[in-house]
């Protein structure tokens, strides 16, 4: 070894990596295209072009993009705009989306010109393309915010903490065809405490970037790479606002880390109440025997503590005072909310439930969130059997069953919402529709193979002479008959006492106050046979 030849080599505990890094002499100024896209990225190229490695070109992705696991664009939730940068510096700036002519490969020619040694991407959405990839002498290289092979792939410091780490890191390596699966150059770990949100773990994974670029990039041509080993690699998917909906059944610790991973300034773990979906920024784990002021994340109690449920009684999800304090239920703790925003403004926890007159409702909500779907289930699935949209009770029952369970003949059905009263028959195979009334407390008969539409009425008693007197006289009761095959169409009214022949057609908006001969056509108030049916 000689004595300006310094080999320094580390051990990485978690992927039991030997990392080496050689460092013979200071490298001539290194060329390189910078990709990047999100405040980390920005930090980063402010790191770098003050530590005089300014990038021959920068791209960078829009604010609002489109990528292949989504139909529509999604937005950067922290995204950071490095054109005032390239302005400010000279430096050329394109970018790139999954769109014609903005893809990475339109940019090759471009790319190619400049003559690159490296380019290094950071804070990036898109897979950089092998062709992209080869354009510069030592390929791409980028930094993944996690420890490899653990957690490839999307929002890796989010997954760390939902899945309470106590350490993560970052990586260092050269990017190929698979998702973070390259050659690695070198790590750094850090602690990831008990009271850190995604904010701090960000700042960190920051920090542990900047002391890698600068020991790696100043000496890149004395850069040894260690593979990884494919089998170890844990791939985890990219999360989006959609999935920070907060499952109150876990334990308290569980949300508490899944609060804060996405907390200010990722979207906020969320929960509904009473149809409003309200974002929750901190909270922290309650002792029901020793309850705790209101604190947020950046400020917490020093020493956590754990303690069992105080009651059995208090389902998860419900919102309750214990000691003066508001909570919410867990599965085996109580959490107190701290800030939520209503997607407008910030409020305390506390004031908000008091003001809104919430105890008892987070469950609730989620509750009906399942009704729904179940409602919504049943609706389409109903829609797509009938062809037709079915009021909302409608899609709970089923027809044949409601008629099989009154008596009525084999294959007749029955709307949920039809009334039926009293003495009612029918025979086979006749449809009644929705909203109809059948009185059968004097008796009445439909046969088979009949169609009742929607809103008829058919009556066997009424109550004219009784309201008349004063309630002196009786109600009037007579049998009503409605022979087979007869079609009613919709909102007939039939008296009482009448009876309807077989094979007999009465037409919409009718009133039936007397027999009618079978095979008759009839319609009209008070109702007239207008010829007769020619089958």
């Amino acid at each position: 070894m000689t004595p300006n030849t310094i080999t320094n080599t580390t051990t990485n505990p978690h992927s039991h990596l030997t990392l080496h890094t050689k460092f013979t002499h200071s490298t001539p100024t290194l060329t390189y295209a910078f990709f990047g896209a999100t405040n980390y990225s920005k930090e980063l190229l402010l790191f770098l072009i003050e530590k005089d490695l300014t990038p021959k070109a920068i791209f960078s992705i829009p604010e609002e993009f489109n990528i292949s696991y989504s139909e529509k664009k999604v937005k950067n939730s922290n995204y950071a705009n490095l054109k005032t940068i390239a302005d400010k510096h000279n430096i050329p700036y394109y970018e790139i989306d999954s769109c014609e002519d903005k893809k990475t490969k339109d940019y090759e020619p471009i790319i190619k010109e400049l003559n690159l040694d490296l380019i290094l991407v950071l804070g990036w959405y898109y897979m950089v393309p092998k062709s992209t990839r080869e354009l510069a002498k030592y390929g791409a290289w980028g930094i993944h915010a996690s420890l490899l092979p653990k957690y490839a792939g999307g929002a890796p410091l989010n997954w760390a903490i939902i899945n309470g780490e106590k350490e993560t890191g970052v990586t260092l390596f050269r990017m190929e065809d698979g998702v973070d699966d390259g050659d690695i150059i070198a790590q750094k770990a850090f602690n990831i405490e008990y009271t850190d949100t995604i904010k701090e773990v960000y700042t960190k994974a920051t920090i542990a970037s900047k002391e890698i670029l600068s020991n790696v990039l100043n000496n890149i041509e004395d850069v040894y790479f260690t593979p990884q080993d494919k089998n170890k690699i844990e791939i985890y998917p990219q999360r989006g606002p959609k999935d920070g909906m907060i499952d109150w059944s876990k334990s308290a610790k569980s949300i508490y880390d899944f609060i804060r991973a996405q907390t200010l300034p990722y979207p906020c773990a969320y929960s509904k109440i009473n149809g409003n979906t309200i974002k929750i920024i901190n909270a922290t784990i309650t002792p029901h025997s020793h309850p705790t002021p209101h604190t947020n994340f950046s400020h917490p109690h020093p020493t956590p503590t754990l303690p069992t449920k105080a009651s059995s009684n208090i389902e998860y999800g419900k919102i309750t005072t214990i000691n003066n304090q508001t909570v919410v239920a867990t599965k085996d703790n109580f959490i107190q909310i701290g800030l939520i925003s209503d997607g407008e403004k910030q409020y305390r926890f506390e004031d908000y439930a008091r003001a809104k007159n919430l105890w008892g409702g987070i469950r609730e909500q989620k509750v009906l969130d399942w009704l729904l779907k179940i409602y919504q289930r049943l609706f389409y699935g109903k829609k797509e059997k009938f062809n037709r949209g079915l009021p909302f009770a409608e899609c709970f029952v089923d027809r044949w069953e409601r008629a099989k369970s009154l008596g009525f003949g084999k294959g007749s059905s029955i709307y949920d919402s039809a009334v039926v009263l009293g003495d009612v028959k029918v025979g086979e195979n006749t449809w009644i529709g929705p909203n109809v009334v059948l009185d059968g407390s004097g008796g009445l008969q439909i046969g088979s193979n009949c169609s009742i539409s929607t809103g008829v009425q058919i009556y066997s008693h009424d109550s004219i002479r009784w309201a008349l007197s004063g309630g002196k006289e009786k109600y009037e009761y007579a049998k009503t008959i409605i022979e087979d095959n007869c079609y009613i169409a919709p909102n007939v009214i039939v008296q009482k006492g009448v009876t309807i022949g077989k094979g007999s057609v009465i037409g919409a908006n009718s009133f039936v106050n007397k027999n009618i001969p079978k095979g008759s056509k009839a319609f009209g108030t008070p109702v007239k046979i207008q010829g007769r049916i020619d089958l």
